[in-house]
């Protein structure tokens, strides 16, 4: 069995932060509020060296802290008893390193640790390499079309498909998590799929709204807002409280690009 690992991000205010594993976001944030993220992580590593990366950008000032900018604390561990740390990152800290007139905004910082060898790898690390600019290609729009279409119709059988490389991700990843089995997810997300959802509008036909990022050596297509948003935003109808949003993250198969993430 492999090593468990989990992370610890925290942002303060005043930045905006993107943070990335082996070149595939994990987190981005607009600095508008202090936030912190806890997560078990198997599925964003690969087996032996990985590669971290910061980007910290200037971000608007909330009135509440006009002052401040940051920091940025990452953090991570081994889940045993003594939350092992394996690799840290903080901000500003790590401007100690630099000289003084390298301190400024934005800034990027690329760090590397090794993880457990028998962890399993990542189903986008076999892909064959694709070259594509920010407006994808034909068959990743069709892609992305399938999934909108998914979600909008609250079809179960059909989001799950369009997501089932991703699920099976997920539970090579975590075999011990029963919530990841299929049934249990396929029972969580026909529950989410039966309500009303209004969906942040997208043009599936000129794709203006979305962006296309070549990830990985272009075995990654990362699909985003090009205003920085989700790629997939909607507002339960019956309790505007509840809020589903997701990006995409595309590898090709036999062919066909499929979310694996």
């Amino acid at each position: 069995m492999s090593v468990p690992y989990y992370f610890r991000l925290h942002q303060g205010t005043g930045v905006s932060v993107r943070a990335y594993l082996n070149d595939l976001l994990f987190y981005k944030g607009t600095g508008s509020e202090n936030m912190t993220v806890t997560s078990p992580c198997n599925h964003l590593l690969v087996p032996g060296e990985n590669v971290f990366a910061l980007e910290v950008h200037a971000a608007p000032r909330p009135a509440i802290a006009p002052f401040v900018e940051g920091p940025v604390r990452f953090t991570l561990m081994v889940d045993d008893e003594d939350d092992t740390t394996v690799h840290r990152v903080n901000w500003p800290e790590l401007w100690e390193q630099l000289p003084v007139e390298q301190r400024a905004l934005p800034t990027v910082h690329l760090s590397r640790f090794q993880a457990d060898e028998t962890l399993p790898k990542p189903v986008y690390a076999s892909s064959p390499p694709a070259q594509f600019g920010k407006e994808g290609t034909p068959e990743l729009r069709e892609a992305v079309r399938r999934v909108f279409r998914a979600f909008a119709s609250g079809d179960t059988d059909a989001f799950l498909e369009e997501n089932a490389l991703k699920l099976s991700e997920r539970q090579r990843a975590y075999p011990d998590i029963p919530e990841l089995a299929e049934g249990s997810q396929r029972e969580k997300i026909a529950a989410q799929l039966g309500q009303k959802w209004d969906m942040r509008p997208t043009d599936l036909d000129n794709f203006e709204d979305l962006v296309f990022e070549q990830r990985a050596d272009g075995r990654v297509a990362y699909v985003s807002r090009i205003d920085g948003g989700y790629a997939i935003e909607a507002v339960n109808a019956a309790d505007p409280t509840s809020i589903f949003t997701t990006d995409l993250f595309l590898t090709p198969q036999a062919g066909v690009w499929k979310i694996f993430r």
